[in-house]
């Protein structure tokens, strides 16, 4: 983020969210943001519908989440908090190719966030790719993780191949891996 002059990131991007909060949802249709600023002294902050609080609260590493009602505009609020969290933010990086961003709420967002900064020479930076590319890199915990699920994964294939008889649908086949 540093390298890329960014004071903050608005990610918007499920798959993103999930690497950085392990934030999981069925809402993802509905507007939700994950902020991110470049100090590691301040906290990510998440902005949800109210309806997806408690998965935020007990399934993620989030601390700190808004929410919105269903009758209320989440991009405004998203742009509400961003503006009372983040008040130094004078370059901003939004993911202008997400899925779930569209070109009419990236106008908004814009629009409520331009007089952030002093004199409005708060500026807005493509970051869509940013946090992907960051994901293509495995730490070695990353690997360790990945080499554990393997086992897993493979384990339950042996299991099925020693299962399987012939006569079997696939359907019964797979059901053997999780008995």
């Amino acid at each position: 983020m540093a390298a890329a002059g960014l004071d903050l990131m608005v990610l918007t991007e499920p798959e993103d969210i999930y690497y950085l909060t392990a934030h999981q949802t069925v809402g993802a249709p509905q507007v939700q943001a994950l902020m991110v600023p470049v100090s590691p002294n301040e906290e990510m902050y998440f902005v949800t519908r109210l309806l997806e609080v408690s998965n935020a609260e007990h399934r993620s590493l989030l601390r700190l989440y808004f929410s919105y009602s269903d009758y209320e505009v989440g991009i405004e609020k998203v742009a509400e908090v961003v503006r009372e969290r983040s008040t130094g933010a004078r370059v901003v990086g939004i993911q202008r190719g997400s899925k779930r961003l569209a070109p009419a709420q990236y106008e908004t967002l814009t629009e409520r966030l331009t007089d952030l900064a002093v004199a409005a020479v708060c500026r807005f930076e493509d970051c869509t790719h940013l946090v992907g590319r960051l994901r293509l890199i495995k730490s070695p915990a990353e690997q360790a993780m990945i080499r554990r699920a393997a086992e897993f994964c493979a384990a339950g294939v042996r299991l099925a191949q020693a299962r399987a008889r012939p006569g079997m649908t696939e359907a019964s086949i797979s059901a053997l891996v999780y008995q």
